[in-house]
Parts: C-alpha cells; sequence; structure tokens
C-alpha cells in the first residue's frame, strides 16, 4: 500500500430509485492526493435494499490540473463485496457502471483493457484505501 496516498470524502447524494423495490441507492464520490497533489477521483454507489449487489465503485487516475480533460486519465470500473474476512474486488466494464462515461471522467476501459491497464495495480491501492478511510464506503459493504 502506497504510505503517500490520502483520501478527501466528498458529497453524498441520493442516487437512483431501484427499479426492483423502489429504494433509493447511495452515491458518494471523493478525491485521493499522492504526496499532497491530486491524483484520483472516485464515485462509489450502493442501496441498503440489496447488499448482496455490493458497491459499485469508478476511479479515475491520471492528470486533474486545470487545462486536463478526460483523455488525460484513466477511468476503471470495480465492484467490491464484504464477506467475512475481506473485501473483494472484481473489475467491471462501463456496462456494468453507473459512470462508464462521464464529462469528468471520460470513457471507462472495458474489462479486459483494464485488466491489462499498467493503471489497474493503483487502481486496486486506490481502492483498499477507499474502503478503509471512507466511512460512507465501509458502511455501504456492511464493513466494520
Amino acid at each position: 500500500m502506497m504510505s503517500d496516498l490520502s483520501l478527501e470524502p466528498g458529497p453524498q447524494e441520493a442516487g437512483a430509485v431501484c427499479d426492483c423495490c423502489g429504494a433509493r441507492s447511495t452515491t458518494v464520490h471523493g478525491f485521493v492526493y499522492r504526496g499532497g497533489d491530486a491524483f484520483a477521483v472516485y464515485y462509489a454507489g450502493w442501496s441498503q435494499q440489496h447488499p448482496e449487489r455490493g458497491v459499485t465503485i469508478a476511479i479515475a487516475t491520471g492528470e486533474w490540473a486545470e487545462d486536463s480533460r478526460p483523455e488525460d486519465r484513466t477511468s476503471i470500473g470495480l465492484e467490491a463485496r464484504s464477506t467475512r474476512t475481506e473485501i473483494q474486488f472484481s473489475v467491471v466494464g462501463p456496462r456494468q457502471s453507473p459512470w462508464g462515461e462521464t464529462s469528468l471522467f471520460g470513457k471507462m476501459l472495458s474489462r479486459e483493457r483494464a485488466m491489462a491497464s499498467p493503471s489497474l495495480k493503483l487502481t486496486f491501492e486506490v481502492a483498499e484505501l477507499i474502503v478503509r478511510a471512507d466511512p460512507r464506503v465501509r458502511a455501504g459493504l456492511g464493513a466494520s
């Protein structure tokens, strides 16, 4: 784990209404810094009514300067699930993510491209930090 990564939680929003139960999902986002510089932005979403679905996470790493563009970043989608002993992550493609293409992140990598990306290892490190340091995401996973 990179010790020079730090997290700043951003706002929490009410997400979409679930088609099957009518409950609202929860969406949060936040910022990750590396050595004090902007490094990654994340979105995470879940429904308390469907804990079996875990938490969907989108992480974009790369350039965040004022003149940077979405093409300067790499966006990878993950699903996180809590077991009795650990948090398990799996890579998902843009069709499995509510953030498959956004104006901030750009187009998310396909699962195949993400699995081969040099950014994947760092994305997992950021995901572990999110689960550890954002209490909202931990609560969404039912983790203590």
